[in-house]
């Protein structure tokens, strides 16, 4: 048998600095899959296929251990996973946790979001009002 290691990648020394150290999160995250989630998102998995919108995903320390265990459970699941957060810095934390994980083929890049006057998602698609104007996204 051969034993096959995946390369880690090299980040630069500016996606490194922008990982940002969410102790909470790393406490939190084990229950929050184990008794929320897992329950609910793995019944969810249609056809071998599952999209996730996260919302408010933070620094990514989330992302990275639901993601994991998703995986753990099932390789063969194809994932789509959205996250996104409206706070610029921890977008480039979630985007440098992905690449540091290789899980950039399953975590799209990390969007801003604002809430929509038309109910819009959180993808920065639909109608905002972002400064008190009304924008439509055509």
């Amino acid at each position: 048998k051969r034993l096959v290691i995946e390369a880690m990648p090299s980040l630069t020394e500016s996606e490194t600095s922008v990982i940002i150290e969410s102790p909470g999160a790393e406490k939190n995250k084990g229950p929050i899959w184990d008794i929320v989630l897992k329950p609910i998102v793995l019944p969810a998995v249609t056809n071998g296929k599952l999209k996730v919108l996260e919302l408010a995903a933070g620094s990514g320390v989330h992302t990275q251990h639901f993601l994991s265990s998703i995986l753990d459970d099932d390789k063969n699941i194809d994932i789509e996973w959205h996250p996104s957060d409206p706070d610029p810095a921890s977008r480039a934390s979630l985007n440098a946790r992905a690449k540091l994980a290789v899980m950039e083929k399953y975590i799209l890049p990390a969007n801003g979001w604002v809430v929509g006057v038309e109910g819009g998602t959180a993808c920065s698609d639909g109608a905002r009002d972002t400064d008190g104007k009304t924008v439509s996204s055509t």
